[in-house]
């Protein structure tokens, strides 16, 4: 079985005491590694080419963060080597931005590209913050998600 998650972007400005994550099932049930996950740089490139498409994903996100800038935590699921949308939200004001890669190299990419975007003044140090692993591992005891 292959499994290809390509992005999941969640918005909140819930209480952060009312806020509870989990998961009753894992996609990686069976799996101790991230072998049958793959990535495409042409199919990702293609997607960032796609003009209509990465348009109507940014207007989304800003029209989901408008009117509470520095109030939303993004989870954006299956970032790319560009965060691209993870990036976007930042733009557009979220507090922070957890952007997740399974890929380590795909990680290492976006990492860079996080870091290039601090250097070139387009966000802010720390609000985009690249984990690398699978989203169903990702654990918030006592909510250091939420909580920078």
């Amino acid at each position: 079985m292959r499994l290809r998650v390509t992005l999941a972007l969640a918005l909140t400005a819930a209480p952060v005491a009312s806020m509870r994550l989990s998961a009753d099932w894992k996609a990686t049930d069976g799996f101790r590694d991230a072998s049958f996950c793959s990535f495409d740089p042409a199919r990702y490139q293609g997607m960032i080419n796609d003009d209509a498409r990465t348009s109507a994903f940014a207007e989304a996100i800003h029209r989901a963060i408008r009117g509470r800038e520095g109030e939303l935590v993004v989870l954006d699921i299956g970032t790319g080597p560009a965060a691209l949308l993870a990036l976007i939200a930042a733009r557009a004001g979220a507090r922070r931005v957890y952007a997740v890669e399974v890929q380590s190299e795909v990680a290492a990419l976006a990492r860079e590209a996080v870091a290039q975007a601090v250097v070139e003044g387009d966000v802010e140090d720390g609000v985009v913050q690249v984990f690398e692993g699978f989203s169903t591992a990702l654990e918030c005891a006592s909510n250091p998600l939420i909580h920078p």
